[in-house]
């Protein structure tokens, strides 16, 4: 060892003996605590139960939410169609008992009427029923079931002869609808293949035509063909007219209304004329010198207006 070393080792102060350190290191076991560490644990469990409380609920997946509400639905339809056979059970419960009601109302008032409107005869009902209540056997006779029986097999060959009726009707027409078009259209067209008969194709039409064929077959048994209906009709129609433009009547009417002399004379001059007393050379009425056709031409859509 240095000299150093022994120097201060031996400047150094002596370690004091455990005894006299033992008065002066306080027990631990003896010290008070003040419960520092229980108010820690104390607060530590506080935070970590508001932690729990906060936490955010986990949001269920979209298969899972999905499958929730298809089964909502289900169980709100299922309600549904649940509340609508109720409401049909009421009201045909209702119906049942508005009926009853109906029915004792009218046998109250009127029996004989309630039981003839059901298909049984009143007499044999008070008979049958005489003899139930005499006899103690409540079975209706057969006798009266079968007159309701009757009754509803009536009713329902009415309804359906009415239903043949009707249809029948509604065939047969259809069916004369369209033989009639397809007379009018032979008709309109054999009227627009011929120039022969210009008074029918401009006064008649084919409905026309095909009642005077009628007409001619009803009253002689004959059926006409188109060219001798024509013809007839184009006869008839130039007979008409003629006698028409002959009529003294009508010749005077019309020489009246166009201020000519009302003479029925034909192939004479006109005596008072306009021209007689101008001294000029006397003027002819039109039905002097004019032929069928230019009269025809002249008063064409005159004569009826």
């Amino acid at each position: 060892m240095s000299e150093a070393a022994e120097t201060v080792e031996a400047e150094a102060p002596a370690e004091a003996p455990a005894e006299d350190l033992a008065g002066l290191v306080p027990d631990t076991e003896e010290m008070p605590d003040f419960d520092i560490y229980q108010e820690e644990e104390a607060e530590v469990t506080e935070v970590t139960g508001a932690t729990k409380e906060t936490e955010i609920p986990k949001e269920e997946s979209p298969d899972t939410s999905w499958s929730s509400r298809v089964k909502k639905d289900r169980q709100l339809r299922k309600k549904e169609i649940e509340f609508k056979r109720k409401e049909q059970e009421i009201a045909q419960r209702e119906s049942q008992v508005q009926s009853l009601e109906g029915a004792r109302e009218r046998i109250l008032k009127d029996p004989h009427e309630f039981f003839k409107s059901q298909g049984i005869d009143p007499l044999d009902f008070y008979t049958d029923w005489t003899n139930r209540i005499a006899t103690g056997n409540n079975t209706p006779s057969p006798g009266a079931r079968l007159s309701a029986t009757e009754k509803e097999l009536s009713e329902l060959k009415q309804e359906l002869i009415r239903r043949d009726t009707a249809a029948r009707q509604r065939n047969e027409a259809s069916q004369q609808k369209e033989v009639l078009n397809q007379y009018y259209g032979k008709i309109n067209g054999f009227m627009d293949s011929t120039e022969e008969y210009p008074l029918t194709k401009e006064q008649c039409s084919a409905p026309d035509v095909a009642e005077g064929i009628a007409a001619y077959y009803q009253e002689t048994g004959v059926e006409l063909g188109f060219k001798e209906a024509f013809q007839m009709i184009e006869n008839g129609l130039r007979e008409k007219e003629d006698s028409i433009f002959n009529d003294p009547a009508v010749i005077a009417k019309f020489k009246k209304h166009h201020g000519l002399e009302a003479s029925n004379s034909r192939g004479k001059r006109s005596r008072l004329t306009l021209s007689n007393n101008l001294q000029t050379q006397p003027t002819k009425t039109p039905a002097d010198d004019m032929s069928d056709e230019e009269i025809y031409d002249f008063w064409k859509g005159k004569l009826f207006t």
